[in-house]
């Protein structure tokens, strides 16, 4: 449709990109307040925008996936597993597995997007910094 895969990624991850602000407003008032119930908010957004992150089916992350290739996808299986050992939540590997399942497809980008990489790359790191900080108040 004359729309670059990288345009189309950007589009892609600018739910993940406002979902951290919502979340960080919540772990703002929960800071404030300490009412349970919006850190409760900010952890269970930003795992919601994680789970966006899987690069499966319509969801935001298998769209920015179009315009990633091999090598970096494996930089963020890498990154996701890092995360997941950080924080041990199992988001990350959820996006990391999709990622893999990614690596091995043929619907690589013959250019692949520095600016998509460094995006979702920033995604999972500011997720992953709310859900640091963001109490998990269910039972794991």
């Amino acid at each position: 449709m004359g729309i670059s895969l990288d345009d189309l990624a950007a589009i892609a991850l600018a739910g993940p990109t406002a979902g951290p602000l919502s979340a960080a407003v919540c772990v703002a008032i929960y800071f404030t307040t300490k009412s349970p119930l919006f850190g409760a908010l900010a952890h269970v957004g930003a795992w919601l925008n994680l789970i966006n992150l899987i690069p499966v089916f319509g969801l935001d992350g298998a769209q920015a996936t179009h315009a990633l290739d091999r090598t970096q996808r494996v930089l963020i299986v890498i990154a996701c597993v890092v995360l997941f050992a950080l924080l041990h939540e199992n988001a990350y590997l959820l996006v990391g597995a999709g990622m893999m399942w990614r690596v091995f497809k043929r619907d690589v980008a013959a250019e692949p997007s520095t600016r998509t990489m460094v995006g979702f790359m920033a995604l999972l790191m500011v997720l992953g910094a709310i859900v640091w900080v963001a109490p998990d108040l269910g039972v794991r």
